[in-house]
């Protein structure tokens, strides 16, 4: 599926894992055969930092006595790239599955390192330190899959198809359509949510992002306005904060942005909405503006701004949607009306875990076709596998980068002369982005 995820570079076979996996390009498990990782490979991309901390691998004073036995080559922050076969192995080792190094994967690992003699060769079975056990089960919790290029090929085929002759198509877009422009999701393995969680709620500096202002869209989002402009999108709902499908194009009336928008504010009096070059928590403020802590969510809603509408003066809200808040009534009715009438949704970037943002991919008409591009599996992975009548496959799964998946479906929907005029122009884009996000100038009402 993501085939040029990792690039291809010098293979290293060392004993010791390097300073950052993410920087070289073979499979972490010392016993692999076929160490490089290829595009056509299905990829496995791991990170476990609590337990590699607390067993001290991280120390690189002294001799590592410890890394020796391990059966895997863990970099300091406890991040790890298998081919997806090698993962497989490790994971069912650890969970003292008992595959044999002779059959296991079809000869794919073999042991070939003498100085692992505590780990290998006891009763013809693989042997993992208790450890390492840890290693591979923290791991196991935020683990990212990416797919062959072949694979991505195929189903970006199978997708594009969908796309042309589905009635109704909607979008349903979570924080992977914006990893590529710096923002971080939030349970991935660098995830906010991960981080906090991994380090006891301290912060971390994987967890510090580009501010809002200076992100601009990614490839998925000036794609799904291509898909809007030539009708094969009906709809976009995203669980998103950050304001790019907005600044992207997506029209008002094709977008419900459920959990807000951190550009957007709203007076708490009047209802009137205004579009703010910067985030709601910068810019000018009015030190009269009292705070109000939120019932249900415990944060003060407040900007700090007062309305401008005549004879109104009343305080301005955030309209972002925290953990606690309920969710906007107007933004999920419209939300639901399109989910209803959907007939094919596609799910990018979204673990699907958060609800009822949820709940609205499974209302369409049936047989409603799914398909899902994330590097995280997913509770509703299994719907994108169901068939119809005739036997044949309704939807569609993908791991990977939601980037990658969409230059592949356009290559399908767009000739390659007109593709290429499209994403030529995206220079001319940037500085209409640009121009929309400058703190200088009076504020936009909606």
């Amino acid at each position: 599926m993501i085939g040029v995820l990792f690039r291809i570079t010098s293979l290293k076979q060392t004993t010791m894992a390097s300073a950052s996996v993410l920087d070289n390009n073979y499979c972490c498990l010392r016993t692999c055969v076929n160490k490089c990782l290829k595009p056509s490979d299905n990829k496995v991309h791991v990170r476990a930092p609590c337990q590699y901390k607390e067993s001290g691998l991280e120390n690189k004073d002294g001799q590592n006595d410890t890394k020796a036995e391990m059966l895997a080559e863990w970099d300091e922050n406890g991040e790890a790239k298998f081919h997806m076969k090698c993962w497989k192995l490790l994971r069912g080792v650890a969970w003292q599955k008992s595959e044999n190094v002779s059959t296991a994967n079809n000869n794919l690992v073999k042991n070939n390192n003498s100085n692992l003699p505590s780990m290998h060769q006891v009763g013809g079975n693989l042997k993992i330190s208790e450890r390492e056990k840890h290693l591979v089960a923290e791991a196991s919790l935020t683990v990212e899959f990416y797919s062959s290029d072949v694979m991505l090929k195929r189903e970006a085929k199978r997708i594009a198809s969908m796309l042309r002759k589905c009635k109704y198509s909607i979008v349903f877009t979570g924080a992977g359509v914006s990893t590529a422009t710096g923002v971080g999701d939030y349970r991935g393995i660098n995830g906010k949510w991960t981080n906090k969680g991994k380090n006891n709620g301290t912060s971390n500096s994987k967890q510090h992002g580009p501010r809002l202002e200076d992100i601009r869209p990614s490839y998925t989002h000036e794609a799904l306005v291509k898909l809007v402009d030539m009708g094969h999108v009906k709809y976009v709902i995203s669980q998103n904060t950050d304001g790019l499908h907005r600044l992207s194009g997506i029209p008002e009336d094709r977008l419900s942005e459920l959990h807000g928008n951190s550009f957007i504010e709203r007076c708490e009096v009047c209802a009137t909405k205004r579009e703010l070059r910067h985030g709601y928590r910068r810019g000018p403020t009015d030190a009269s503006v009292p705070e109000s802590i939120c019932d249900m969510c415990k944060c003060n809603h407040r900007t700090g701004r007062r309305c401008a509408e005549k004879d109104c003066n009343g305080y301005m809200r955030n309209t972002v949607v925290n953990f606690g808040d309920k969710l906007e009534e107007e933004v999920l009715k419209d939300a639901v009306t399109h989910a209803e009438m959907a007939t094919f949704v596609l799910v990018l970037g979204s673990s699907l875990s958060v609800s009822p943002a949820n709940s609205l991919i499974e209302m369409g008409k049936e047989p409603l076709r799914l398909a899902i591009c994330n590097r995280q599996v997913t509770g509703f992975d299994v719907k994108c596998f169901e068939l119809d009548s005739s036997g044949n496959q309704l939807g569609s799964r993908v791991f990977g980068d939601c980037d990658d998946l969409l230059r592949e479906v356009m290559k399908c929907l767009m000739d390659a002369d007109e593709q290429r005029l499209w994403e030529d122009a995206r220079e001319d884009r940037m500085k209409k982005y640009d121009a929309q996000r400058t703190l200088n100038g009076r504020q936009k009402k909606l």
